[in-house]
């Protein structure tokens, strides 16, 4: 059942609600509801999905669309209130838990032209298999043969097919791409790691190398298109270079795989540290290196609390670095830089150069976090375990505290 987040969501959702139904939205003398043509009932929608609690089985995209339909409907059947929305909400939310899941495909590619000799991977809720070409039966949707890019789809790259269950093809495809992103998550790490390069005035090229190809399709198991839609890079350089990786680096990637995933699994919310690497991938992925800055810098905040000062951030961020001192130049450098692009859209030429050392701090804490995974079983207790003092002294101090509050409290 559907329920507000908090009091507080209830009561900003009453506002949004109210403005929405007194200024927004009209019944029309036919039963239909006038929308204003700009935007509304979309952005009440996306304030409203994030102040409801759904089943933790509808996905994002679902919530806002179970949102907006919602408001709609409000409308129509007069339950213009809290209350009426939420038992709208819950009746929509229960329909979509009734549908079957469905078998779907997502056919894409990976800029890699040798990775077929991969064996098939199963992650999560995904099955994903790579193949020298991809079977006869997928049939192409007609709007993706007409787009400018699908003759380079499969050229010199990888196919991939990403099976998995879902309700809604919408539902499908973000959750096989999630599980493809998170695989290659694994994949560019091991790549990534301790690599440098620089442009030299040659142009920005992404950091991974195993990238997405530049279009997406969702079809049935028998091949036929589940979606005339399809779904395409922005980002795509229809330029880029696709080369192979070489048995030596494909190793490497699997052997990378195998260590992430060993590691993760051990972890009470997976699914939380998961997404670190789902956006690791994603950040390094873009072909605009101030995107892709601003990204990386954002996994760092996450990583240490997104703390309220980019001292304290500063602090937590080298906190592992036995030159710590630099470590923090270094991480102020960056701040200063991220500050410029945010808030003045000041561009920098070193900005490649500093996203090679900005991932190789996030690269950093993404391994070491799992290879403490007995100690630190959540990104709450990583960001208190670099909030701690460095001096043996003081470290010390904080230890026989610790061990006088465990003999008070065991007899008790």
């Amino acid at each position: 059942m559907a329920t507000w987040n908090s009091d507080k969501a209830r009561s900003e959702g009453a506002q949004v609600l109210q403005w929405l139904f007194d200024e927004a939205l009209k019944l029309k003398p036919d039963g239909s509801v006038a929308v204003p043509g700009f935007g509304e009932p979309n952005t009440a929608a996306a304030v409203l999905s994030s102040r409801l609690g759904f089943n933790k089985h509808i996905s994002a995209r679902q919530r806002f669309a179970i949102a907006r339909r919602a408001v709609i409907d409000a409308v129509k059947q007069g339950k213009t209130t809290v209350d009426g929305l939420l038992q709208i909400v819950t009746a929509m939310e229960t329909q979509h838990l009734a549908e079957p899941l469905k078998p779907f495909v997502l056919l894409t590619s990976v800029s890699a032209s040798d990775l077929y000799d991969m064996p098939t991977v199963r992650l999560g809720p995904a099955t994903i298999t790579f193949s020298r070409y991809p079977p006869r039966r997928f049939k192409t949707p007609q709007l993706a043969v007409r787009h400018r890019w699908s003759e380079k789809r499969f050229w010199q790259r990888t196919p991939v097919r990403v099976h998995v269950r879902a309700r809604t093809p919408q539902d499908a495809f973000d959750s096989a791409l999630r599980q493809l992103d998170l695989l290659r998550a694994f994949w560019n790490l091991g790549l990534n790691r301790g690599t440098w390069r620089l442009s030299l005035g040659g142009g920005f090229r992404p950091v991974n190398d195993i990238r997405l190809g530049p279009i997406h399709t969702l079809h049935h198991v028998d091949g036929r298109p589940a979606l005339e839609a399809f779904w395409y890079e922005p980002a795509f350089q229809s330029s880029e270079t696709v080369s192979s990786l070489g048995s030596q680096k494909l190793e490497q990637c699997k052997a990378e795989e195998t260590w992430c995933r060993t590691r993760i699994r051990r972890f009470k919310k997976a699914v939380v540290i998961e997404d670190l690497f789902v956006r690791y991938c994603r950040a390094l992925d873009q072909a605009d290196e101030t995107n892709a800055f601003l990204q990386t810098w954002a996994i760092l905040e996450t990583l240490t609390g997104n703390p309220s000062s980019y001292s304290d951030l500063v602090q937590r961020a080298s906190y592992l670095y036995t030159d710590r001192w630099y470590a923090r130049l270094q991480l102020k450098d960056m701040q200063q830089i991220r500050n410029d692009l945010v808030h003045s859209g000041r561009e920098n030429d070193r900005l490649d150069e500093l996203l090679y050392r900005l991932k190789q701090f996030v690269e950093h804490y993404l391994v070491f976090l799992l290879r403490n995974h007995h100690a630190l079983q959540n990104l709450d207790e990583l960001r208190a375990f670099l909030s701690q003092p460095t001096e043996l002294s003081a470290l010390k101090k904080r230890r026989e505290s610790v061990a006088l509050a465990e003999r008070i409290f065991r007899n008790m």
